[in-house]
């Protein structure tokens, strides 16, 4: 399975083309971000995209658009929202392996370089 990430405004120049309804996206979208987000999540699911959308609060614009809508604590520090947002694409990343049969704890092709 392919996965890249990019910047809304960059994703608009191009890899939006690539978009159809085998795609499925992420969405991590802190409060302020959301306003500006809704047109481009409307547009990738006009294109029938799966949307799944992380945001630290519930817009209900959002949910209407979204396949899914993930919320994350709006307590934490803004500083540190990255590391929360990761959580939901480390849990994806995580079953979507389980599902295709794989063991995502050993690597098949990772060996240990400190002994």
């Amino acid at each position: 399975m392919f996965a890249e990430g990019f910047a809304s405004r960059e994703f608009l120049h191009g890899p939006i083309q690539l978009v159809d309804k085998r795609t499925s996206l992420f969405f991590l979208l802190t409060e302020d971000q959301i306003e500006n987000a809704l047109e481009e999540v409307k547009s990738v699911t006009n294109f029938g995209a799966s949307v799944f959308s992380v945001a630290d609060s519930v817009d209900e614009r959002l949910r209407k658009i979204s396949s899914d809508l993930i919320c994350v604590s709006s307590d934490f520090p803004k500083i540190f929202s990255s590391l929360i947002y990761i959580i939901p694409l480390q849990l994806f990343a995580y079953y979507s392996s389980v599902a295709r049969g794989l063991n995502p704890d050993p690597p098949e092709k990772l060996t240990k370089v400190v002994k």
